[in-house]
């Protein structure tokens, strides 16, 4: 004889309910817990994964701007365009700068931070150029300029460009490796939960 046998008909539904209950919680805090996790990982797709993409984006686009301003800037014709243009080479400078701040400070692996060390100093690299290319173009020395933005500037800046080109692929890559994860721990918990809902 059975535990369940030997009670009365009312302690038995009341003993399998209550064992019911117990299961469809387990099931609820394995849910819970399961799809906090996808949650989280999306937050961090969304706030972190995508603007570090698009940061590192946009710095490829202004040091191509910045370098091409240099050499709109040796072709100026006045005085006043010669002043527009490089006001704008100091505004991207500032842009650039700030990206590079909220890139660095939103890095939460290992690997981002090793590829990220190796921006810095190519970056400074490049407004070194720059700033001896502006130095000429105010000194009135456009020959000199344009052949300085040939010879240095320009292979700083592709030297500059091939490094994050390199760092947007392994940022391209996070992503869609993050979007696979989100994808595949939401199909296992649907799995999962509805194997224990049958079971139970």
């Amino acid at each position: 004889m059975t535990f369940l046998s030997s009670l009365g008909i009312a302690k038995r539904l009341f003993a399998v309910s209550a064992m019911l209950s117990l299961a469809m919680a387990g099931v609820a805090v394995f849910a819970y817990f399961e799809l906090s996790a996808v949650g989280s990982l999306a937050d961090r797709t969304e706030n972190v994964r995508v603007p570090q993409l698009q940061r590192m984006a946009a710095l490829e686009l202004n040091v191509t701007r910045v370098s091409l301003q240099l050499r709109h800037s040796i072709l100026s014709r006045t005085p006043q365009e010669l002043a527009a243009t490089l006001a704008d080479v100091g505004e991207k400078r500032k842009l650039i700068e700030k990206t590079l701040s909220d890139y660095e400070a939103s890095l939460f692996t290992p690997e981002g931070k090793q590829r990220f060390a190796k921006v810095s100093p190519l970056m400074a690299k490049f407004w070194e150029a720059g700033g001896a290319n502006i130095k000429l173009i105010q000194d009135g020395q456009k020959a000199e300029a344009f052949a300085y933005l040939v010879d240095k500037t320009i292979p700083v800046r592709n030297e500059l460009l091939a490094v994050l080109n390199e760092t947007v692929k392994f940022q391209e890559g996070a992503l869609g490796k993050d979007l696979t994860d989100i994808k595949e721990e939401a199909e296992i918990t649907l799995k999962l939960l509805i194997c224990l809902v049958v079971a139970t």
